[in-house]
């Protein structure tokens, strides 16, 4: 039995794929937070956008700053 992990691949300061998506908890040009498997995915950055969301994966494109894990919102 293998247990579902979510991945984050960051590829550069553009893209970031996210696999183990359960779904947009937030979404926002400057933050993306996804809810992943017990906790949260809080992408910022400037222009962001979702694409290619199916099956527990997505993409998020533009210029990404920060990616941060947790439950809180940091701020």
């Amino acid at each position: 039995m293998l247990a579902r992990i979510p991945v984050v691949v960051v590829r550069g300061m553009r893209e970031a794929e996210v696999f183990g998506c359960a779904g947009i908890f937030e979404y926002g040009g400057e933050r993306v937070t996804l809810s992943l498997e017990g906790s949260l995915c809080t992408v910022t950055g400037e222009g962001l956008t979702l694409e290619d969301f199916q099956d527990g994966t997505l993409f998020v494109r533009g210029v990404i700053r920060e990616v941060r894990f947790g439950e809180g919102d940091g701020e």
